[in-house]
């Protein structure tokens, strides 16, 4: 399972958000070339984690979104397990996959 989510306008945040894209295209490419290996992908959102710590960020702005890691992982794996391709944990984040 690949966590690909970042919307492309990561400020300071480039290469992670390419880095986050390229994973979600080449997951595609990968379900559409490879038919025995389902490839699951986590669009992932802000989570509670130490990465936002550790990168510095503020998150007073987005503090009532942020995910519980262990919800996350729990419905990941279940999505996973189910053989969906394509996950979003939240609405916010179904609503963004709407748009691709």
């Amino acid at each position: 399972m690949y966590l690909p989510w970042m919307p492309a306008e990561c400020k300071n945040l480039s290469v992670y958000a390419a880095t986050k894209s390229y994973i979600e295209q080449f997951s595609k490419s990968l379900n559409r070339e490879e038919r025995e290996t389902k490839i699951s992908y986590l669009l992932l959102g802000p989570t509670k984690t130490n990465f936002f710590k550790n990168a510095n960020m503020l998150t007073k702005s987005f503090e009532r979104i942020i995910l519980n890691p262990e919800k996350v992982a729990k419905y990941a794996v279940d999505k996973m397990l189910r053989g969906k391709e394509r996950i979003a944990p939240e609405m916010i984040y179904k609503l963004y996959c709407l748009g691709k």
